[in-house]
């Protein structure tokens, strides 16, 4: 993406998180995938103007383990042993996608 463009909202499936200081930070979903029997998703992260309505820049990709429920997701950060395995195994599941 160019420096300083807009992407449209309603292109993208975002959805809002609540980090360790119960500020929001919102996500859209690249990727889902099984690894060992546990469910994930690869988010990049994006950064939205002051109303809210559309996408001025992209952050980091995060990986989330995802357990669903009947009425909603649970989010959980993947971190340390976990977080190297899923990236190893994600990075090599996309290596070879074109854009």
């Amino acid at each position: 993406m160019e420096e300083n463009s807009v992407e449209s909202l309603s292109d993208y499936e975002v959805f809002e998180l609540k980090d360790e200081n119960d500020r929001p930070r919102f996500f859209t979903k690249i990727d889902e995938f099984m690894n060992e029997n546990l469910f994930y998703w690869a988010c990049e992260e994006v950064i939205l103007n002051e109303a809210r309505d559309i996408i001025v820049d992209f952050g980091e990709i995060v990986i989330f383990r995802v357990e669903e429920t009947e009425r909603h997701y649970t989010f959980s950060q993947v971190e340390d042993e976990e977080l190297k395995k899923v990236k190893d195994y994600w990075y090599n599941r996309v290596k070879n996608y074109t854009l």
